[in-house]
């Protein structure tokens, strides 16, 4: 934990003794310093539970609050209806969706994403996706929340790395980023 009044008195010393070049060197290596601490430190790396909980949060944005959520990339001349089609039946099922079944929904994924991780489940058991249908997890925790998995966006899913760090993929066509 940064402890502000201890560095409010080597500023205070370093303020009374040292030139204005020479503060200057000791801020940049104070930060250098403590950007290194901030890599080394273990303990300040994202835990398992707040990367799944970054990844339950994205389902839910793009499930349950984003409109015209389906895209599976099709650019043939009558990709239009298939658009179409996908897209009224996710908005029909969205309709149906309550903020009570939301939260239902996300502490459910939340539960068992955890309970994953800790039977040793292999890497990809914890992934969430949608190609054209949801992943085991995303549904069993739709089934509990009772919201008809209709809402998923295809074409997208989320992942948590070895060391925690969460990544989505939203729609066809697009890039992975970091959550």
């Amino acid at each position: 934990m940064l402890d502000l009044n201890k560095l409010q008195e080597e500023l205070d010393k370093a303020l009374a003794n040292e030139t204005k070049e020479s503060l200057t060197t000791w801020l940049l290596e104070k930060r250098k310093k403590k950007k290194q601490q901030f890599a080394n430190n273990n303990s300040m790396k994202q835990t398992f539970e707040e990367a799944a909980l970054k990844c339950v949060m994205f389902w839910s944005d793009k499930s349950f609050r984003t409109s015209l959520n389906q895209n599976n990339g099709d650019d043939s001349p009558n990709a239009g209806i298939g658009f179409m089609l996908m897209n009224m039946l996710s908005l029909t099922a969205q309709e149906t969706v309550t903020e009570e079944k939301i939260k239902k929904f996300e502490n459910k994924l939340v539960e068992l994403l955890v309970e994953t991780k800790k039977r040793g489940a292999a890497k990809w058991e914890m992934e969430l996706d949608v190609d054209y249908h949801p992943s085991k997890l995303l549904e069993e925790a739709a089934n509990f929340a009772e919201i008809d998995p209709q809402c998923f966006p295809c074409k997208t899913w989320t992942q948590i790395d070895d060391d925690n760090v969460a990544t989505a993929k939203y729609q066809y066509g697009t890039n992975p980023y970091t959550l």
